[in-house]
């Protein structure tokens, strides 16, 4: 009996066969290219087109790359639109007078600590010999100490800061009052001051004492009130005010201009005057036109690179005021907030709430708020204080105009006297200005983000430059998968088929 060995075939014909299979794949494709390499006849010209579709690949990998990269980084695009409405919620409006507290009123020991910021006795106006703010970083300006200041600086900074440590309902008194600010008040040309009281709200600010907000929406009790909408644009149908700022209760050192600060803004945002107001001056005619404008932003990764909340945080310093979310309420309280648990203090212009009043002519102190602010100026709040993903906020046109005119100044004199104000009809320029406050138009804008490179567009661009490159479709890819299936195939039958058939032969010898 002899062994012999029967296969099929042998091991060296399976990537012949694998060969056979890619030239037959290559004769019949769709793809461009891969046809030429099969129908060459001969090997320089087989190689030839073999590097083209190699390098034609190359190229499409490279560009394939790009556009997913791009496709990841979810780029945003904004899209603007013009959107009309028979009415609009009319803004809030926040008035207060550049003079921080009435003279008549201020604080006696503020007055005989401090005589000069009511004489102006002893102020040295801007002194160059005197040490100027130093900078402890290039790029960081520091929080001095208020001895390196100015004697004159150094005069006010003190003066508020004592006024800082006291109570509200103090300071409130002292400051300038609506019924002696506000002359008079129309809103849609109906009477808005005496007839609605409700619709105004009053707070204490740092630097320019009461404020007084109009259509806040709720009232000085937390109570809602109704919001005041507009459906007719121009003066008539918006907020017109004459004020007067009572120059005579100017203090010298503390006021160095003459006007109001106006606050434009939505319901139940917490005003910022002095950071964001608009000046308005005595003897003229301000008119500030609005458009509405709605924002809304994208969260692309998910990654809260805008904050969807409304509410404040629950140690945000502005939460007794019942106000709605913003980047800077959530930066103000951040740095405020810093500021007292490392220094045990904030200074006079964060006082928002109960905290003490850093004192800045201690070195040790004033070392540790410029440390504090050091940290800000870093960053340390950028992460928690996100713009709001969904936002209304106005565009303001402000035209100025002389007001009162010359024919219209003996009318307003005989309109002071009736309202017993005739001392100041002599200097009505300084006193007296007029405040509008209106719709341009009853539309309003919506700039919305949304995705620049969509997944449809995606798939759209890798089927362009398949196209352009490698001469694929859709259905060449199904083409690639059955030469795969088929070559899988091909190696399952191979190692099922092989082993080693033994085949008995007999002899046929015959016996002797």
């Amino acid at each position: 009996m002899l062994p012999l060995n029967k296969s099929s075939s042998s091991d060296e014909g399976l990537p012949s066969k694998f060969k056979a299979r890619l030239l037959d794949c290559f004769g019949y494709t769709t793809a461009h290219g891969y046809g030429r390499v099969a129908a060459a006849e001969s090997r320089p010209r087989r190689w030839f087109w073999l590097l083209a579709c190699a390098a034609a690949f190359g190229v499409f990998t490279y560009q394939l790359h790009d556009l997913t990269l791009q496709f990841l980084s979810k780029p945003l695009k904004t899209r603007t639109q013009i959107q009309h409405e028979r009415k609009l919620p009319f803004p809030q409006v926040t008035i207060c007078n550049l003079n921080k507290i009435r003279q008549s009123r201020i604080p006696e020991k503020i007055k005989k600590d401090f005589p000069e910021i009511i004489s102006g006795v002893g102020s040295t106006g801007s002194n160059s010999s005197a040490p100027s703010p130093t900078r402890r970083h290039n790029n960081k300006p520091a929080v001095v100490n208020f001895d390196d200041l100015p004697a004159d600086i150094k005069l006010v900074e003190m003066v508020h800061q004592k006024l800082a440590e006291y109570s509200d309902d103090v300071l409130q008194v002292a400051g300038h009052q609506l019924k002696d600010l506000i002359l008079s008040c129309t809103y849609n040309s109906y009477g808005c001051l005496y007839a609605t009281p409700n619709l105004w709200t009053q707070f204490w600010h740092h630097k320019y004492g009461n404020c007084f907000t109009y259509n806040r929406g709720k009232d000085d009790h937390d109570r809602k009130t109704e919001v005041m909408t507009s459906s007719i644009p121009g003066h008539e149908g918006g907020l017109t005010l004459e004020l007067n700022i009572e120059q005579s209760e100017y203090i010298s050192q503390l006021s160095q201009e003459a006007g109001v600060q106006v606050f434009v803004s939505t319901q139940n945002e917490m005003p910022f005057p002095y950071e964001l107001g608009i000046s308005a001056a005595p003897g003229y005619s301000t008119a500030i036109q609005l458009r509405k404008v709605k924002i809304g932003r994208l969260d692309p990764f998910a990654n809260q690179s805008c904050e969807p909340r409304d509410n404040l945080v629950d140690n945000n310093i502005f939460r007794r005021f019942n106000v709605s979310y913003s980047d800077l309420t959530c930066k103000i309280s951040c740095l405020a907030t810093l500021m007292n648990i490392k220094c045990g203090c904030v200074l006079y212009t964060l006082k928002y709430s109960k905290m003490d009043v850093c004192d800045m002519t201690d070195e040790p102190t004033a070392d540790c708020v410029d440390a504090t602010y050091d940290k800000y100026y870093d960053g340390v709040c950028e992460s928690n204080c996100r713009e709001k993903c969904r936002e209304d906020s106005f565009k303001m046109t402000v035209s100025v105009s002389k007001w009162p005119s010359r024919h219209y100044k003996s009318t307003l004199q005989k309109e002071l006297e009736e309202q017993k104000l005739g001392n100041y009809s002599s200097d009505l320029g300084e006193n007296f200005l007029k405040l509008k406050v209106y719709y341009g138009e009853l539309n309003y804008e919506v700039l919305e983000e949304e995705r620049a490179y969509a997944f449809s567009r995606f798939l759209s661009d890798i089927g362009g430059i398949m196209g352009m490159w490698i001469g694929i479709s859709a259905l060449t890819c199904v083409e690639v998968l059955e030469l795969i299936a088929s070559l899988c195939y091909a190696i399952l039958r191979r190692i099922k088929g092989q082993g080693v058939n033994v085949i008995e032969v007999q002899s046929n010898e015959n016996p002797a």
